[in-house]
C-alpha cells in the first residue's frame, strides 16, 4: 500500500471524473494566467489551491499493488482493513498547504 500523486497520464483525470471541457478550460482557456503560476509559494497558488479550481478534494490516491504472490487471503485481509476507514474523517485541522504533488 502506498499514497501519492498519479504518474500516469490521464489516471488522475479519470479517477476523479474531470471532463476533457474541465481540462481544456484550465490549459487552454480560463487558466492560462493560473498554471505559470503554479508551485511559486506566495508569488503563485497553491497546489491545494490549484486542485480546488477544479473542483477535486484532493490530488493523490491510496493505492494497493498485487503481484504474483498475492492471495485471496491478502485481498481479504486488506479488505476488511480498509472497511475500518469507512465514514472516518481526519480530526486534524490548519494543516500546512502543500506546495507541490
Amino acid at each position: 500500500m502506498r499514497t501519492g500523486c498519479f504518474c500516469n497520464p490521464g489516471a488522475g483525470e479519470v479517477a476523479f471524473h474531470l471532463s476533457k471541457e474541465k481540462l481544456q478550460s484550465i490549459f487552454k482557456g480560463d487558466g492560462k494566467e493560473i498554471l505559470p503560476n503554479l508551485y511559486k509559494g506566495h508569488e503563485g497558488i497553491t497546489w491545494d489551491q490549484f486542485l480546488t479550481n477544479l473542483g477535486m478534494q484532493s490530488g493523490g490516491a491510496v493505492r494497493v499493488s498485487l503481484g504474483l504472490a498475492t492471495n485471496f487471503a491478502d485481498v481479504y485481509r486488506f479488505m476488511q482493513f480498509a472497511e475500518t476507514f469507512l465514514d472516518a474523517f481526519p480530526s486534524e485541522s490548519n494543516l500546512q498547504p502543500r506546495v507541490h504533488c
